[in-house]
Order: structure tokens, then sequence, then C-alpha cells
């Protein structure tokens, strides 16, 4: 009798052990990442240094500083994925809609310290090829990094790939205009990650987590829709639910 106990007991801790790793493992499963936040605000950016407002979407502002860059729309922010500097980001996570804030930012909170490692000398014969003069204080544009013509000097060319406000102390001011849920965060996201792409029309359908987008026919050939209905699905993913794009040239 006691060797019969023994192995019933064995066999119930048995059947623990086995059960137990099930549990855990479906509590896993259930849990499911939520969907980044999406922000869009009204703005403007000033540069301390020069006492000048570079960026805004907010016309008394630019009429004021003849601002360098001036949208008409919102900016969308998207949380994580640096669209503005960390701070904003951060402050944005804790606002309300109509909510305003104004943060002095310092180099290291902004643009950056200048750093001497990108300063490039580029030889003549490659603007040359490309068919640039190649005259101090032009901005080029080279693998999706932008610099500032320095020097030119015999077959060198001293290109400047620091930010034109690196070292310099920043103000931004952000009013949190609206929080886009579901349908009304997928074209904000569209047209900032990919400017290029104007959509015609977009239809969404909530319990097929699936998007229709109409483009225009004379930007994109068929051959390019598969890859580019992938690229829109994979900058959507994080924001929203969507798990299929479909795209329609017209």
């Amino acid at each position: 009798m006691p060797r019969k106990k023994a192995e019933n007991t064995e066999k119930q801790e048995t059947k623990e052990k086995a059960e137990k790793p099930k549990v855990e493992e479906n509590k896993v499963q259930e849990k499911k990442p939520e969907n980044r936040p999406l922000y869009l605000i009204d703005y403007y950016i000033k540069d301390l240094t020069i006492d000048k407002i570079i960026e805004t979407n907010l016309e008394d502002y630019r009429k004021q500083s003849y601002a360098v860059v001036f949208h008409k729309d919102q900016k969308a922010v998207l949380s994580g994925l640096r669209s503005v500097f960390p701070k904003v980001d951060d402050a944005l996570s804790k606002m309300q809609i109509g909510e305003q804030k104004t943060l002095k930012l310092t180099p290291e909170d902004a643009y950056g310290k200048r750093n001497k490692d990108l300063l490039k000398i580029v030889p003549f014969a490659v603007f040359k090829q490309n068919n640039i003069r190649p005259i101090v204080g032009l901005t080029i544009e080279t693998n999706g990094a932008y610099g500032t013509i320095r020097s030119v000097s015999g077959g060198r060319v001293m290109v400047d790939f620091n930010s034109p406000y690196a070292d310099h102390d920043i103000e931004f001011y952000f009013k949190l205009v609206k929080k886009p849920e579901g349908k009304e965060k997928i074209e904000p996201i569209i047209k900032a990650l990919m400017p290029s792409v104007q959509i015609k029309e977009l239809k969404y359908d909530e319990t097929k987590k699936s998007v229709d987008l109409s483009i225009d026919k004379g930007k994109y050939n068929p051959e390019q829709v598969k890859g580019l209905e992938q690229i829109i699905q994979g900058i959507l993913k994080p924001y929203t639910s969507v798990e299929k794009v479909t795209i329609v040239l017209s």
C-alpha cells in the first residue's frame, strides 16, 4: 500500500508540472501590445541662438519671423519614432486635448552638438559627375543625409553634415489639437512618412482589419504596387490594428 501511494503522489506531481507551463503560455499569448499613439499639434520651433522661428504651421508666426519652413497642416507626431524631439514626445503623452506647452531645449535635447566627424571632404569630380556646381552655402543630399558646402578649394569640397542648428538652444511651442484613433490615424501616418503617396480615396474595414487605398496611377506602375502595399502595412502596424493593405491605381 505505501508503494501504491508513492506512485500516485509521483503521478500527481508530474501532472502539475506538465500543466503549469501551459497556464503561463496562455497568459503570454493573451497579452496584446497596445498601438502607439498619434498626436496632431500646432507648433513652432524657434532658434534662440539666432532669435528666429525656423519651422511652424501657424500663419502668424510665419509672417512675424519669415520662418524657414512653413507647413499648412498640423504636424503629425508618431510617438516613439523620433518625429519630434524626445522631450516633446514625452510631454505629449501626459497632455490633454487643447493643452499647450513651451519647452526650452538644450543642444543635447534638440539638434545636437557639432561633430567634427560630420565634416567630409568630397572630390570635386563627384559633383561634376552629377552635374552639380559646388558653391559655398549650397545644401546637397546624399544617401538620405543633408549637408551644406562650407568651402571649395582646388579639387576638394568640404561638406558639413551637421544640422545647421547644431549647438543652438531651441524653444518648442506646441498645442495638442487632436489624438486620432482608428481610421482617423491612417491618412496622417501615411502622409507623414510617405508624402509622395497621394491618397484619392481610403476605405477602412474595422472587422477585417483591412484598408483599401486609391492612389494616382501616374506616379506608380502595377509592378510597384505589391511592394508599396507591404511598406504601408509596415508603417501602420505599430499605430493601428490594420493587417492588410490593398492599393488600387486610379
